[in-house]
């Protein structure tokens, strides 16, 4: 496999893909749910899943439930589906929003919508705009 070089490919390689198979999962899957896969699907610890649940959810994870793992989780799916939620689930993206909502530095952001000429876009020129952000640049700086 190649090295990832812009945020583009790891949005194509691992956060997409996990995207489509969480919505793929709650359109066919009947519920309850499995701890395990719910674990997998949203990148959390099982163990660290299981101690978040209240005793009879443990039994019966059906949709509600995994929302609110969804919601709790502390992986980087579940800090994304939060902040996305943060900003209103917006059909329309700032360049804040962006840079928000997949943790990434604003300025990177900034510099690939300048590049590319957006102010605002849908989520359907996301990619576009992760191509224009090199790896090395995408993280944003810890405020710690």
């Amino acid at each position: 496999m190649n090295q990832p070089h812009t945020f583009l490919d790891i949005y194509t390689t691992c956060i997409r893909p996990r995207l489509a198979a969480i919505d793929l999962f709650l359109r066919e899957a009947e519920p309850p749910y499995a701890p395990a896969t719910v674990a997998e699907l949203l990148a959390l610890d099982p163990m660290a899943l299981l101690s978040r649940l209240p005793v009879p959810s443990l039994a019966c994870i059906d949709r509600p439930v995994f929302l609110h793992i969804l919601k709790a989780g502390d992986s980087y799916i579940c800090g994304l589906f939060n902040r996305e939620l943060m900003c209103g689930a917006p059909y329309i993206y700032t360049k804040e929003d962006i840079a928000y909502i997949y943790g990434l530095a604003p300025a990177a952001v900034q510099s690939a919508c300048d590049t590319l000429g957006i102010r605002k876009t849908t989520a359907l020129r996301l990619p576009s705009i992760f191509a224009q952000i090199p790896l090395r640049d995408a993280v944003a700086p810890n405020p710690d």
